[in-house]
């Protein structure tokens, strides 16, 4: 199990990352480094976590990414944004939780760019290590965290004023969060809310200078985008399940950066074979289920940032909440194929991770 949740999270981080590098002119754009410090609490979101909640967390990160220039027309429309790879170090002052390290990659998508100043959001997602995991003999108290290796997500509001032409200052406020996707249990996850300080620096000689390239024609409106993805599940006594995705969907392209979608979602979930008494003879449609959906890709380059919100039509066991969010990433090596890693989830609450492979037509 271990060795499927690392390749499945660990395909977010190659999704963010290496994608992002390969497809920025590192001719045109500009390097840029940036050091983060962050304080902040962990948020107690269950009544079991309070005790791991009673101290301030700090943590310190240093990203290395290009700042776009507006080489290639996505750039224009995300307002230039900043991307990159980036490390995550931490102090929660809590021996139960350990010294949690991440590896992740990043986009700063500017809301408004002035002449000296910038406010923006910042997207990362990745890997986390080092966590002391929940051992019911070792470490019976961290009820948050199952798992060696983690997924690492973060969300924060920026605002950066420049000084010089090669140094940038700033602050925030962040939220952070790391989980499994309830590939191993406990997987409650820790949710962090931090204020940030940030400084930037551009170590090149040459000056910034946004380009403005005309806008492409849109050739093609309506595609069909068609997915199989697959993920796992710990039903909490150790017994790992399977589940699959096949989804359908048409979209159409609103601008050069947004498509907006609907489609149909069927499942397949082996751990509802917990409902059952025959359990390993459950017949399969006992197993299926299938909704309608609408959702939105954001659009830079060949990634697309996608978000989701179905509801269920069919259904042989009834979840907490009748709706289900997505969100994930995915990536074009080609025209027409993509690759997709997701999170499934009700409420919030993670149901699994999706690893898959797509094409669109």
């Amino acid at each position: 199990m271990n060795k499927f949740l690392n390749i499945c999270i660990s395909t977010i981080f190659s999704l963010i990352s290496l994608p992002i590098l390969a497809q920025t002119d590192s001719c045109k754009s500009v390097l840029k480094l940036e050091v983060v410090g962050i304080a902040g609490k962990i948020s107690a979101h269950h009544k079991e976590m309070e005790p791991m909640c009673d101290r301030p967390f700090y943590a310190g990160e240093l990203r290395i990414g290009m700042q776009t220039t507006g080489n290639q027309y996505w750039h224009q429309t995300l307002k230039y944004p900043y991307l990159g790879i980036g490390v995550y170090l931490s102090e929660f002052q809590k021996k139960e939780i350990g010294h949690p390290i991440a590896l992740f990659g990043f986009m700063d998508i500017p809301m408004h760019r002035g002449q000296k100043s910038s406010l923006s959001t910042s997207w990362s997602c990745g890997l986390t290590f080092n966590i002391n995991q929940y051992d019911s003999i070792k470490n019976p108290n961290n009820m948050a965290i199952g798992s060696e290796v983690n997924a690492y997500i973060e969300f924060s509001l920026r605002y950066k004023y420049q000084i010089t032409s090669k140094i940038e200052i700033g602050c925030g406020a962040s939220f952070q969060h790391f989980s499994n996707g309830a590939t191993k249990q406990p997987n409650w996850g820790m949710n962090m809310l931090g204020i940030n300080m940030i400084a930037s620096y551009i170590p090149t000689k040459r000056e910034i200078h946004f380009q403005k390239l005309p806008e492409p024609e849109i050739t093609k409106r309506y595609e069909w985008n068609i997915m199989y993805a697959t993920g796992i599940r710990d039903n909490k006594t150790g017994v790992i399940y399977h589940n699959s995705t096949l989804s359908v969907a048409l979209s159409r392209r609103i601008s050069y950066k947004r498509t907006l979608g609907l489609g149909i979602d069927i499942f397949h979930n082996e751990y509802f074979k917990d409902e059952y008494a025959e359990n390993e003879h459950v017949e399969l449609k006992k197993l299926l289920s299938q909704a309608v959906f609408a959702n939105s890709d954001l659009i830079a380059g060949k990634l697309r940032i996608n978000i989701g919100l179905g509801v269920y039509t069919l259904r042989s066991k009834a979840y907490t909440l009748p709706i289900y969010e997505r969100a994930g990433v995915r990536f074009y090596p080609i025209k027409q194929l993509f690759t997709n890693v997701s999170i499934k989830a009700h409420g919030a609450k993670a149901e699994f991770i999706e690893c898959g492979l797509g094409v669109t037509l």
